[in-house]
């Protein structure tokens, strides 16, 4: 189960004026040559489309900092990749650019990550992916779902994917998110949310115990939520260790100060269904 919200990240390319690549980011490059280029997504998207001509300037910024938790790797990569299409005449639809995402990150860069994060940000809704290999077979979009029965807050704290998550995997782990997973999908068919809140708390609570994967500040938080019935079941999103808080409330004011009490701003959002576009 995956959803695509609206926070977004930006890719602009244009036409240098001198000759040579220049990439803004959260740093500053200036490269000659493809193989010279140290963002490793950068790199590997501009061998992914070859261009005949590099003198371009590729900027990025997001609504959201990356590290926390919503994907955000995974929408630059998305972005970078229909910025590029576009620029040098690709044409790759969404699908297309969600494999190629999956491609770079998965299997060249071998980062410890699912597929959801390319194809929900890619496809864009509230959807249930079913992958067999390399290929998507199934994307149910066929949910009621209003976002407004979330509450999304900020813990503050950053991290790597990579330092949260095992080198190995964890296939018992695997399991129980696939089994959550068709169990919450199951529920939001039906229309019943109190399932897909205990799915949610139940999940956390299994995966909070494993190292590296919550914080004291993070547990307090989401167990005073819990305790004082302003929230009904919820999870920290994504790999763990930072990011956001996600509830299904019961009372969102008082949930909302109570967080704001703890230094949890409330961060308000809707569902995106357009996917990665052109603007």
């Amino acid at each position: 189960m995956a959803a695509a919200i609206d926070k977004y990240v930006y890719v602009s390319i244009h036409k240098n004026f001198q000759s040579g690549l220049i990439l803004k980011y959260s740093e500053i490059e200036r490269c000659k040559t493809v193989d010279e280029v140290k963002h490793p997504i950068i790199r590997e998207a501009l061998k992914m489309v070859d261009p005949d001509n590099l003198d371009i300037e590729i900027t990025s910024f997001a609504d959201i900092p990356a590290g926390t938790g919503l994907g955000s790797s995974s929408a630059f990569t998305n972005a970078l990749l229909m910025a590029l299409s576009e620029r040098f005449g690709r044409d790759w639809d969404q699908q297309e650019i969600a494999k190629r995402a999956c491609e770079i990150e998965v299997n060249i860069l071998k980062g410890p990550i699912g597929k959801q994060d390319q194809w929900v940000s890619a496809l864009g809704g509230v959807r249930a992916l079913v992958f067999m290999g390399e290929e998507v077979l199934t994307a149910h979009t066929d949910y009621d779902l209003n976002p407004e029965v979330f509450s999304l807050f900020y813990t503050g704290v950053t991290r790597r994917t990579s330092d949260v998550l095992p080198s190995t995997l964890n296939f018992e782990a695997l399991d129980r998110s696939k089994a959550t997973g068709l169990e919450i999908h199951d529920a939001l068919r039906s229309g019943d949310l109190k399932p897909v809140a205990a799915a949610m708390h139940a999940h956390w609570m299994k995966k909070r115990l494993q190292p590296n994967l919550s914080t004291p500040r993070i547990d307090h938080a989401y167990d005073i939520a819990m305790a004082s019935g302003e929230a009904i079941g919820g999870k920290l999103v994504g790999a763990g260790g930072g990011g956001f808080l996600l509830f299904i409330h019961a009372d969102k004011p008082k949930l909302v100060a109570t967080m704001a009490e703890l230094g949890l701003p409330h961060i308000p959002f809707r569902f995106d269904h357009e996917g990665v576009v052109i603007l």
